[in-house]
């Protein structure tokens, strides 16, 4: 029986310290990344992926997925195969088990999974996997022991499963949890921070105004869907807390204030991380002067949009007296109010970047 661990892999979580990490494939990539020693920042994974400004929304319902950086684009590795190719790695991604209807990634069985995980730790480069513990989000896996019955890494969910937040986690009868693996294959060039911005700009607004992938609004349509259910939904008829105190089947999170709020929470998570990206695009207006004014527009804007993710905290606590608040729809109005004006600055923003891709086309046709 063989072991193996990777050395150096920095710890991950939605909150260390007074820094949040709060994708965790981001997070993820992040670790691995310095494991192999490049240097890069969680903000420029972020924001040269698109996701941190991303938004998803499924109407006529309170949905723990619309988090899922897999859900709001209509190839579910779109975001993560473009932060690969930003930090200059070639990657690869594969399912256990499907997601969505219609997509070409390849699936393959357990057996192969293992066979790829531990292949890869050998290559002293750990693996991106969904699920293992928890949820279907993103961990870091970096050791294996008894040749991959079981495996090591930082998972955001661990805590919740019994595991020592600060130890790494050593995971027996994984395969029954993972949902796929994302393997970063060698390494290819770095393209400029010019290009990778772009990119990203682009992808953030063809998502700003994509209105439904999959079922549910994205962008500017998922801020409307959002607010709309915040202040005119009724809870009135539902329990405060999860049955037997814990999520269930997602119907738990509709039919509790709990469910409800946590559900809210995690789209306030995407937001805030507009305001988490945004020292990627103070580099890129520094890098390329003639970018600098509309960038300079959206990030004053985006500034504003961002603080909506810790509005909440001004009105009620996470606790039973401010679960009850979360209940009325006065509270709740105030909540959408505050979220109406958020959502202008968002609009504002992608107007800025949009005129900004305005003016890189028409100089491209000029030359």
């Amino acid at each position: 029986m063989t072991n193996k661990l990777i050395a150096n892999v920095p710890r991950i979580a939605l909150f260390i310290g007074k820094e949040s990490m709060l994708t965790p494939y981001i997070g993820s990539l992040y670790a691995a990344l310095h494991s192999q020693g490049e240097a890069w920042t969680y903000a420029d994974i972020l924001a040269m992926s698109g996701s941190g400004n991303r938004l998803r929304w499924t109407p006529g319902f309170w949905d723990p997925a619309n988090v899922d950086i897999l859900l709001y684009e209509k190839n579910p590795f779109a975001p993560h195969l473009r932060a690969l190719k930003a930090v200059g790695w070639e990657g690869e991604a594969k399912l256990v088990k499907p997601i969505i209807d219609g997509t070409d990634i390849p699936m393959v069985d357990a057996k192969t999974a293992r066979r790829d995980i531990v292949a890869s730790i050998d290559r002293n480069i750990p693996v991106i996997a969904m699920g293992i513990i928890g949820p279907p989000e993103c961990c870091v896996v970096f050791g294996y022991e008894d040749d991959g019955e079981k495996l090591i890494g930082w998972n955001y969910f661990q805590i919740d499963e019994g595991f020592d937040a600060n130890q790494p986690f050593v995971k027996q009868h994984w395969s029954e949890n993972l949902l796929g693996y994302v393997l970063l294959k060698g390494k290819t060039t770095v393209p400029s921070i010019k290009d990778s911005g772009f990119a990203a700009l682009t992808a953030i607004v063809k998502h700003a105004y994509q209105d439904e992938v999959h079922g549910a609004k994205v962008g500017i349509a998922a801020w409307k869907a959002m607010l709309h259910q915040l202040a005119n939904d009724d809870f009135s008829l539902c329990t405060l807390e999860f049955p037997n105190g814990v999520p269930g089947e997602d119907i738990t999170w509709q039919n509790s204030v709990r469910g409800r709020f946590m559900v809210y929470c995690d789209a306030l998570c995407q937001i805030h991380e507009r305001g988490v990206a945004l020292p990627f695009y103070r580099k890129l207006a520094e890098s390329v002067p003639e970018w600098a004014d509309d960038l300079n527009q959206a990030i004053q804007a985006w500034t504003e949009c961002s603080k909506y993710g810790g509005f909440l905290w001004k009105h009620m606590s996470n606790d039973k007296a401010g679960l009850e608040k979360f209940r009325t729809p006065e509270l709740r109005k105030i909540l959408a109010d505050e979220g109406y004006r958020s959502m202008e600055q968002d609009i504002a923003a992608i107007k800025h970047i949009e005129n900004l891709l305005r003016k890189i086309d028409d100089d491209a046709l000029v030359s």
